[in-house]
């Protein structure tokens, strides 16, 4: 999709660090009634640190064998180990993720939790390579801003609560990490709607998408804001700038094509 994944690690590396660990569940703001999502348990490191003070635990770990040692080191009712892998499940129902996850999914658990429409939990509180980190709070104007960033763009706000060194992990990751917090964005700008819905209807063209919002905005009295007619005309300016752009998915933009489209002031004036 972008630059990150010309880097991923390709192995897990496990939080060992107890207070990294700790500030992990205490940025969380863990309640007993909240049920949380965790993944990559691991030997169970965070996972210890968390079911004790919440409703549900949801686990998933690929690796069988770590996926055993949980099963049995956390055989209890409100613990839920899910051997296999996370990408290939249909999530359950929860509030909060807490993960400390396999670095190299990183992309494809947001674009699942997207997919899947589980994308408006409370908070998340995760570590992250730095260079996603740079990536997922990249603004539009930014060099480093592409199709990853527009997504979280259109979703999430994201907080970056402290770095994370490598030796707080085993094995130790080539790059820094970094806490971060994570939570549905509630600003509803055209450009964000847009975006939201491009990435849920991934297999819609963006001239419908934007044909389909006009249409439908409304103002501040619930009315619709424009005429069948105004919209016409606002999507033939449109056209004007972005010719065949408008003819793509979210899938056939490239991350220069992204940039042109979030970096123009157009939608400020809708």
């Amino acid at each position: 999709m972008d630059n990150y994944s010309k880097d991923k690690l390709k192995d897990q590396h496990f939080m060992i660090n107890e207070y990294f660990i700790k500030k992990l569940v205490e940025y969380s703001d863990l309640k007993k009634d909240d049920e949380v999502l965790e993944i990559g348990g691991g030997s169970g490191n965070l996972t210890s640190e968390i079911y004790k003070k919440v409703k549900k635990l949801f686990v998933y770990e690929k690796d069988l064998e770590f996926c055993k040692i949980l099963k049995e080191k956390y055989n209890y009712e409100n613990v839920q180990v899910n051997c296999g892998d996370i990408l290939n499940s249909k999530l359950p129902k929860f509030n909060k993720i807490l993960s400390n996850p396999p670095y190299q999914v990183l992309e494809q658990i947001f674009l699942l939790l997207i997919n899947q429409k589980r994308y408006d939990f409370d908070l998340c509180i995760i570590t992250v390579p730095s260079n996603f980190k740079e990536i997922i709070t990249a603004k539009v104007n930014d060099s480093e801003f592409s199709v990853l960033s527009s997504l979280f763009l259109g979703f999430f706000d994201v907080t970056v609560l402290e770095k994370v060194p490598r030796e707080a992990f085993d094995p130790m990751p080539r790059v820094l990490s970094y806490m971060i917090k994570i939570t549905p964005t509630k600003d509803n700008e055209f450009l964000k709607q847009m975006l939201r819905e491009f990435f849920i209807f991934k297999n819609k063209k963006l001239k419908n998408i934007i044909f389909s919002l006009l249409w439908n905005l409304k103002d501040k009295t619930g009315k619709n804001k424009y005429t069948k007619r105004q919209v016409k005309e606002l999507l033939k300016n449109i056209e004007k700038k972005y010719e065949k752009i408008l003819e793509k998915t979210i899938s056939e933009l490239s991350n220069k094509e992204i940039k042109v489209i979030c970096r123009d002031n157009i939608w400020d004036n809708i």
